[in-house]
């Protein structure tokens, strides 16, 4: 805990439960899906899609929380099916 900023180990803590609780959502509400897939129930494969892309950007977020609350650089990583970012050059703006 910092002693500068009293609260700020309490508040990576709760952070990071809600950020667990996100990931866990979304992870359950893809499997579901994709059970209801086998099914005979009616699905598509875009909402299928979507929900997997939300189940892994969550699992990212929570990795990502994890990694810094434990002192870990952070590595940025490409979206699914992406490319990957392109190294940042400064804001882009040219002066003259």
């Amino acid at each position: 805990m910092n002693p500068e900023r009293p609260g700020t180990h309490e508040a990576a803590d709760a952070r990071l439960v809600e950020l667990e609780a996100e990931e866990r959502y979304a992870r359950e509400r893809y499997q579901l899906y994709n059970a209801r897939v086998y099914s005979s129930r009616p699905t598509t494969a875009g909402r299928l899609r979507e929900l997997e892309r939300r189940s892994i950007l969550a699992k990212r977020r929570l990795d990502r929380a994890g990694d810094a609350a434990c002192g870990v650089p952070i590595a940025v990583t490409p979206a699914p099916g992406g490319t990957p970012p392109a190294p940042e050059q400064g804001s882009g703006l040219r002066r003259r």
